[in-house]
């Protein structure tokens, strides 16, 4: 069964064999110059993400939910919206390696400000109330007390933006040019232009053990979060940076403020919005019907792997695994089968389920499973079957965060246009009618049909949430 689940994750690498063979024709000079690409753009999204990740995580440990949930919307919503604000916010954005190492911060630093403001009041609560009755100042007391607590913390933080940075494939296609060209791109290119995929397969294979290195590291101390919990306590006056907060507010809201502005024009340019109109209603159905399925399917697949866990193999393979290469799994997918109609669907079905589970399994999948653990030895030890600690321990505790990690995957997708492109000859989602006007320089009018596609992943995601809500009540 641990075999099926592997085979599932590397079945694009299957699909595209049937075109591997003659010449390698390994370019040295060429791999070099995309690696050396990929590196300075994932070691400069990784320390800067993580730098405003830090100075974000201070504000946000004596702010509120309201902060918190502004911090996580450029990471959680898809990559399409981000663009429609840069664009909008300034004609002049920069392209190649500065515009990729923007982007890619700018998805990450919230998420990973909201994950650190969280080990920042379990692991330094109790020093910081400690620093704030000796009158330690502020500056000292982050660089000299919490920096060196939260060192692990951040390394794992910056392998991370570090391993999707370097695997990133949407944000190098469209903000790369032709002088920033990564791993990821290079391989795109080599097999849109060769029927023999040697050389791109072997890149992609160096791509994913460089990656699977990477994360590797990343391993969670349940010993440290245990200890963490005894030692919180709520005083954080010692991280009240009323400037950062300001800052992040102001980098926050020329970010909403651009976007909503774009909305705002789209909409007052009557006839060229109605003139869109006409084929909104078949995309509607078609971006509806992929998100729902993508995420129905990624749903059936972390039950399905929840069954075969705990296993100590696959679980170190997930660890390190960050996601089958784009560029091989679209043209893998592409040469086979027919690619309209219902079959293309179910392709970008499947291809974006593979694409966003194993980023979906660390996002919540895995600290969620792990704090179970004890339970499932116990369970072992006594005697249950795997079926029985599956029904007994194991769903009732994880549904709820299956169908809301779930839902997040249905979102990306209703809005991923990259990928879905590669397949599709025509733009029949929402998403793809609103790239087709960003490429052509009509931000405004991209930035009106997102709010639509805004209301579609918000009534997306409201299902998968109801369904984690009711699961989680019944818990």
């Amino acid at each position: 069964m641990a075999f099926l689940c592997v085979a599932l994750l590397l079945l694009p690498y299957f699909l595209a064999l049937p075109l591997v063979g003659g010449s390698l024709n390994f370019d040295i000079s060429e791999f070099t110059w995309a690696l050396k690409n990929t590196l300075l753009q994932a070691f400069g999204s990784g320390i800067l993400a993580t730098f405003f990740g830090f100075l974000g995580a201070i504000c946000l440990t004596s702010d509120g939910h309201l902060l918190r949930l502004l911090f996580l919307i450029p990471g959680i919503l898809p990559t399409l919206f981000l663009i429609i604000s840069f664009f909008s916010l300034t004609s002049h954005f920069p392209m190649g390696l500065p515009g990729i190492v923007i982007a890619h911060t700018f998805i990450f630093f919230g998420v990973i400000a909201v994950g650190l403001s969280e080990a920042m009041k379990e692991r330094l609560g109790s020093y910081a109330e400690i620093g704030l009755i000796l009158g330690i100042k502020k500056i000292t007391f982050l660089s000299r007390i919490a920096l060196p607590l939260l060192k692990k913390d951040l390394l794992h933080n910056f392998l991370f933006v570090f391993a999707s940075s370097f695997s990133s494939f949407t944000i190098p296609l469209f903000f790369g040019g032709t002088t920033s060209s990564t791993l990821e791109i290079l391989i795109y290119e080599k097999m849109r232009e060769s029927s023999n995929w040697s050389y791109p397969l072997l890149l992609s294979l160096i791509q994913s053990f460089l990656l699977y290195f990477f994360l590797i590291w990343k391993k969670s101390s349940k010993q440290e979060e245990a200890q963490a919990r005894k030692t919180h306590l709520p005083r954080l006056d010692l991280f009240r940076v009323p400037f950062l907060r300001f800052l992040f507010m102001t980098i926050l809201g020329a970010f909403f403020f651009a976007y909503l502005r774009s909305i705002v024009l789209g909409f007052s340019d009557y006839s060229h919005f109605f003139s869109l109109l006409s084929e909104l209603s078949s995309a509607i159905f078609s971006t509806l019907f992929i998100a729902i399925a993508t995420g129905i399917l990624c749903a059936t697949f972390f039950l399905f792997l929840l069954y075969l866990l705990p296993h100590r193999r696959l679980e170190n393979l997930l660890r390190g695994f960050i996601a089958p290469s784009s560029a091989v799994a679209c043209f893998g997918f592409l040469i086979w089968g027919n690619n309209e109609g219902l079959a293309l669907n179910l392709k970008i079905v499947t291809l974006l389920t593979l694409l966003f589970f194993p980023a979906l399994y660390r996002m919540g999948f895995q600290s969620k499973f792990e704090s179970l653990l004890r339970q499932t030895d116990v369970a072992l030890i006594l005697g249950a079957s795997r079926p029985l600690i599956f029904r007994g321990v194991l769903l009732p505790q994880m549904a709820s965060r299956i169908f809301l990690l779930s839902g997040i995957g249905a979102t990306w997708a209703a809005g991923e246009f990259a990928i879905t492109k590669v397949l599709a000859g025509n733009d029949f989602t929402l998403a793809l009618q609103i790239r087709s006007l960003m490429t052509s320089y009509r931000i405004e009018l991209a930035g009106a049909l997102s709010f639509i596609l805004i209301l579609l992943c918000l009534f997306i995601f409201s299902i998968f949430y109801g369904a984690s809500r009711v699961l989680y009540s019944k818990s």
